[in-house]
């Protein structure tokens, strides 16, 4: 299955997926997760409309009061079609469905979507044979309907120039930065080889750059990201290679993606030399001076 969040309110949402044997039962239903403190709970939405089927490995994302479903597999077939859910009618509707007309991408599943205004960025993904590259970058305008697929830039700041090798399992994060989007791409197989990598991608500029720096504590696959406001990444799961088996795990990381501003490094600096700090209550916390913004996060208010 895949998720993403509706962050203002609070919604986690699931759609697709299966289980093993993989592809022999497919689902297609959007399970709403409401978090709220006190009403959490799932539900299956009643959606009506024209829905696609059962599948998983797609992407999907929530965008201008939609919920979009792009790519996926049934275990069988791939595809690379766009479907979007309005949120306050609960109606389905296809937004492109491939006919293998020329120019449209080939049909994947376990990519990784970026947005820029009504532009969809599909970043890697495969089939169970292949990986796709990421030196080409299929992109879908929700406006005109059309495909265009780009090339974007080796980094050349590197002795020899070269980009992120063709991938799908991997994951990625989008920030946006005074420079335009950037987007982070971590990890990943091509089927053969699992990467401990990690991309950023200027999407205004089409140049990919690799994070010398900013490597991943082990080679890892299927695994899933997230990144808050301020530009932290959290990663959990995923698989990792071993010398002759693969292991699951249930390891959350994190890396800060860009410099994060002073409150977020006080606040961090704080819960590492005091990391019970949710032990003591609001007075106390607020009498020794602690902001109320950081008290609120720390009892996760």
């Amino acid at each position: 299955q895949s998720f993403t969040i509706k962050k203002t309110l609070f919604y986690f949402k699931i759609f697709g997926g299966t289980g093993a044997p993989f592809g022999n039962k497919c689902s297609n239903d959007v399970i709403t997760w409401r978090t709220c403190p006190g009403d959490a709970k799932l539900e299956i939405l009643q959606a009506k409309g024209t829905r696609p089927a059962g599948q998983y490995g797609q992407a999907i994302l929530c965008y201008d009061g939609h919920f979009y479903t792009i790519g996926g597999t049934n275990g069988f077939a791939y595809n690379c079609d766009i479907y979007r859910l309005d949120l306050r009618t609960l109606v389905w509707e296809p937004v492109f469905v491939g006919t293998g007309q020329e120019g449209e991408p080939i049909g994947r599943y376990r990519h990784e979507i970026a947005r820029v205004g009504d532009k969809l960025y599909i970043i890697g993904g495969g089939t169970g044979e292949w990986a796709f590259e990421l030196m080409e970058i299929p992109m879908f305008d929700l406006d005109t309907k059309t495909w265009t697929i780009l090339m974007p830039k080796a980094d050349d700041t590197l002795k020899e120039a070269i980009g992120p090798l063709p991938r799908k399992c991997h994951s990625a994060v989008q920030i946006d930065t005074p420079n335009g989007a950037q987007v982070f791409v971590a990890g990943g197989s091509d089927g053969q080889s699992v990467f401990e990598d990690v991309w950023r991608l200027n999407v205004p500029t089409l140049q990919w750059h690799l994070m010398q720096k900013t490597v991943l504590p082990n080679p890892l696959y299927f695994h899933s990201s997230t990144v808050t406001s301020d530009g932290c990444m959290y990663m959990f799961g995923g698989i990792e290679p071993k010398e002759r088996s693969t292991s699951r795990n249930n390891i959350l990381y994190k890396v800060w993606l860009c410099v994060p501003k002073l409150s977020e490094i006080c606040l961090e600096a704080l819960l590492h030399f005091h990391p019970y700090l949710d032990h003591v209550d609001r007075r106390t916390l607020l009498n020794i001076g602690i902001p109320i913004h950081m008290v609120d996060r720390i009892h996760r208010k």
